[in-house]
């Protein structure tokens, strides 16, 4: 049951945030703005422990597993991956431009194979 009230407020965006992700164990949470930045929380600090440049648009979509990769999509049609150890000491591992228009959905294949050995399926407007 959702609570009526708020529990805790996350603030680093400068623009709105447009999308936020939790991976499947709640130990990483990452959000997105319309500028293109990603921001990894610590939750119980209430700040953000890293910024993610790497989008020049905003992002719209993304998706978080293994507590350590994200993969995230933005208007240009861009889907950057990124992957994390458990310092979080995050680094980009690719980027490909992959619709001509915007990142509208994005789908990583479950399991316990890395994220270079995943398959991601990217759905966009075009």
């Amino acid at each position: 049951r959702f609570r009526d009230t708020c529990v805790r407020v996350l603030s680093g965006h400068v623009c709105p945030v447009s999308t936020a992700a939790v991976s499947p164990s709640g130990a990483l949470l990452v959000s997105a703005g319309t500028d293109g930045r990603l921001l990894i929380w610590d939750v119980g600090k209430s700040e953000a422990k890293q910024e993610l440049l790497g989008h020049q648009a905003a992002v719209r979509v993304l998706v978080a597993r293994k507590d350590s990769d994200i993969v995230s999509g933005d208007d240009s049609g861009l889907v950057c991956c990124w992957r994390g150890p458990s310092s979080w000491g995050c680094s980009w591992t690719g980027r490909q431009r992959h619709h001509a228009g915007r990142i509208t959905g994005l789908v990583i294949t479950a399991g316990d194979v890395s994220l270079s050995e995943a398959r991601v399926v990217v759905a966009g407007d075009d």
